[in-house]
């Protein structure tokens, strides 16, 4: 009774994060890295396109904030034909720990950021039920089958835990 959970399109992408630290925008690779020291010419590219919006960033962050988003710029396993840029973010953090979902949604919402589709919000869902309101090719300009579904469970308002399901 204490639960809602959130299922959502899961991409497949490079997972990407941008924060503020010390009053400044970091681009950062899935590992916590500076995106710009990574070998791979998509999070190069990634780095430059952060360093574009520095202000954009800078409003939308608060100091130890960050966002986490998969980059859609370079097919991993699906690809895709974007109606919106390569960025899509499913994670806010604040100190380390996860902001509640409508939070994140709202924030992003006020700067124009994108965020992966939303099946359902509420009581639970099938995998079924959930990639049959999905939909073959999701949300996002998939050109094959999509990925899968992401579960977000929250307790009482709080960040509890995630579960995948990945095709």
């Amino acid at each position: 009774r204490h639960d809602i959970i959130i299922v959502n399109e899961k991409l497949d992408g490079g997972n990407v994060a941008i924060a503020k630290v010390d009053n400044k925008i970091h681009a950062l690779g899935r590992a916590g890295y500076p995106a710009s020291t990574s070998p791979f010419e998509q999070f190069i590219k990634f780095d430059e396109w952060v360093n574009r919006q520095v202000s954009r960033w800078d409003e939308l962050l608060n100091e130890g904030e960050a966002i986490h988003a998969e980059w859609l710029l370079q097919a991993h396993g699906t690809v895709y034909n974007l109606p919106h840029e390569p960025f899509v973010v499913f994670d806010l953090t604040r100190n380390g720990k996860r902001v509640p979902y409508t939070e994140m949604v709202q924030r992003c919402e006020q700067f124009d950021i994108i965020n992966p589709y939303c099946i359902s919000i509420g009581d639970s869902i099938s995998v079924d039920d959930a990639l049959l309101k999905l939909g073959q090719l999701g949300k996002h300009g998939s050109t094959e089958t999509v990925e899968g579904v992401v579960y977000r469970v929250q307790r009482k308002g709080e960040f509890d835990f995630m579960a995948k399901y990945v095709h």
